[in-house]
């Protein structure tokens, strides 16, 4: 069940190397110019779009943090999950024996929105809101367990005591999008009056609403690397008589 009803794309089998550059991205950046620069770059790589995309994903966050936010919001609300979807692909074996399952009937794609999950004995009974040719309709249908693949909900919904402690302290403030914290270019957290931390750095998803590109291997290999080079300089630098 997913909002769109779709997987994500699948990796090639044997990735071909993008032959273009990305089209410079523009100087006046919206949610117009954002998907166009994104299309352009896809629809003019030789190799095709994985590759465009494989080399986007290193462009996009300082194209991403010169968009206003108004224009993330509506960039996350109308190709957030298409953006997600054709980035963070699947295996190819991965992706044929979903297939197979699909074509057997074993796995069945849902378009619509979980509203409410209930306990009733041994089973959860999950209301959902499909949508399909004729519109909207509520339903209910009673399974054994429920998987939440959704990913993080946002940090306002945290449940961690010392997240949400920082943020009530001012340590920590929530971003633009409330996807995750405002941090600075190499990690540091920024506070409440814009105050950069000098102790307190973070890696991964709590950088996804600045830099958009944060999850995944490539990028936690340079986030940890800065945090880890700016901290050594510190240690190096002997403390002030």
């Amino acid at each position: 069940m997913s909002p769109h009803g779709q997987l994500p794309e699948r990796h090639e089998v044997v990735p071909s190397p993008a032959v273009n550059p990305p089209t410079e991205p523009p100087n006046d950046v919206t949610a117009a110019s954002f998907i166009h620069w994104v299309r352009t770059t896809c629809v003019n790589e030789p190799s095709g779009w994985r590759a465009a995309m494989d080399q986007l994903r290193f462009r996009v966050a300082p194209v991403w943090q010169r968009t206003p936010p108004e224009h993330r919001r509506r960039l996350m609300r109308r190709v957030g999950s298409v953006w997600q979807r054709h980035r963070h692909r699947i295996a190819p074996d991965v992706a044929d024996t979903i297939d197979a399952l699909v074509s057997t009937g074993r796995l069945r794609l849902e378009h619509g929105r979980v509203v409410g999950v209930v306990a009733h004995r041994d089973q959860r009974h999950v209301v959902v809101q499909r949508v399909g040719d004729d519109g909207q309709r509520g339903d209910d249908i009673i399974v054994d367990a429920v998987v939440n693949c959704a990913g993080a909900p946002g940090i306002a919904a945290t449940t961690s005591v010392l997240t949400r402690r920082l943020l009530d302290d001012g340590v920590l403030v929530p971003d633009d999008l409330g996807l995750g914290v405002e941090v600075a270019p190499d990690g540091q957290v920024v506070g409440a009056g814009g105050n950069v931390s000098a102790v307190v750095t973070v890696l991964g998803a709590l950088r996804r609403g600045v830099e958009v590109e944060a999850i995944a291997i490539p990028e936690l290999r340079v986030q940890a690397s800065t945090a880890a080079r700016r901290l050594a300089a510190d240690m190096a630098t002997p403390p002030a008589a």
